[in-house]
């Protein structure tokens, strides 16, 4: 019972903090300034677990493919622009579904006793 009592006045207080404005019009607490500052709070957070090559990841450009059916109804592909009608570019992320080569790490033969 105690429990749930303390609940309660916990909520009313933040509703009251979120919702009441002070005697000026002015609120204490704005729910938009208290989310944008639990964001950063968490983007730093993440940021501060992360690798650096993570961290610093730049995405790579986009291939530009160029395509167009030709006269018998065959889609044809290139990646010089073409002047044929129909056709369009598309953009492809090149390093989808790629993952980084695994670097072995130099052996430390100090360590190792006869």
């Amino acid at each position: 019972m105690v429990f749930k009592l303390l609940i309660i006045t916990v909520m009313v207080v933040l509703v009251v903090l979120f919702l009441v404005p002070e005697t000026d019009g002015t609120k204490d607490i704005v729910i938009e300034d208290v989310i944008e500052a639990v964001v950063e709070d968490l983007q730093k957070s993440v940021s501060a677990i992360l690798p650096e090559s993570v961290r610093n990841f730049q995405s790579p450009p986009l291939t530009k493919v160029y395509k167009w059916k030709d006269k018998d109804g065959v889609w044809q592909f290139s990646n010089v622009p073409v002047d044929e009608p129909g056709a369009e570019m598309i953009e492809i992320n090149s390093q989808i579904n790629t993952i980084p080569a695994f670097e072995t790490p130099e052996p430390d033969f100090e360590d190792v006793k006869d």
